[in-house]
C-alpha cells in the first residue's frame, strides 16, 4: 500500500469496489438466511438453505456466494420481530413427521418430502393466510362440503396439505366468509388425497 487510502493501493484497478460490494451482499444474504432458519421448528436446525446447513457448526458462508433466486428479508432494523404465520399441528404424530426430513422421506418418499418442506416454508414466510400464494405451485384454496373452513395447498398430485385457521371464533368478513387477512395462526390437519 502507498498510504494514500485503501482504494489506491495495489490491485485497485481490478475492481476492488465491486469486490467489496459483493462481500457486503453475501453478508446480508447470509444474515437473512440465519433469520429465516430461526423460524423453522426443527430443533437441530439442519435444513440446508442456499447449500449451507444452519447447525451450530455451519456459520461460515458458502464459497460461491451469489444473489439468491428467492427474496430474503435481510434488511430488517435491529431487534425488529419477524412476523409470520403461527403454525400448530392437530396431532403429535403429524408434528413429528412434518418437522423431520428423515421422517418425511420414510413416510412419503424423497420427492413428496421436498415438496412438503417447500410448502411449509412458504406458509411460515407469510404474515397471514391472505399472503399465501393462490397460484401454482402452492395454489392455496378453501375447501367446501364436510371440509368447510379448511384450506389446502397442492403437493404432488393428487395429494394436498390440509390446514385450518387456528382462531376461535374464526375472523369473518361482512358476507360471512373467512377473513384470510386476519388469519395469523393455522393448524396443520393432514396430508391426504380427499378427491
Amino acid at each position: 500500500r502507498d498510504g494514500r487510502g485503501c482504494g489506491r493501493g495495489r490491485g485497485a484497478d481490478r475492481g476492488s469496489g465491486a469486490w467489496v460490494s459483493s462481500i457486503l451482499h453475501c453478508q446480508r444474504a447470509i444474515t437473512g438466511l440465519h433469520r429465516a432458519a430461526a423460524l423453522l421448528p426443527l430443533s437441530s436446525k439442519t435444513v440446508a438453505l442456499g447449500g449451507a446447513a444452519t447447525g451450530s457448526g455451519a456459520s461460515r458462508p458458502p464459497k460461491d456466494c451469489r444473489p439468491l433466486p428467492i427474496p430474503v428479508n435481510c434488511y430488517l432494523p435491529r431487534n425488529e420481530k419477524i412476523q409470520s404465520l403461527d403454525i400448530a399441528f392437530r396431532t403429535r404424530k403429524i408434528e413429528k413427521t412434518l418437522n423431520s426430513a428423515d421422517a418425511l422421506k420414510r413416510a412419503y418418499g424423497a420427492r413428496m418430502a421436498r415438496v412438503i418442506m417447500t410448502r411449509l416454508a412458504v406458509l411460515r414466510a407469510a404474515r397471514n393466510l391472505a399472503l399465501v400464494p393462490t397460484s401454482r405451485p402452492e395454489r392455496a384454496h378453501r375447501l367446501h362440503g364436510d371440509r368447510d373452513s379448511q384450506y389446502a395447498v397442492d403437493l404432488v398430485h393428487p395429494y394436498r396439505l390440509v390446514f385450518e385457521p387456528g382462531h376461535a371464533p374464526l375472523p369473518r368478513t361482512e358476507d360471512g366468509g373467512i377473513d384470510a387477512g386476519q388469519v395469523t395462526a393455522i393448524v396443520i390437519v393432514e396430508v391426504t388425497d380427499y378427491h
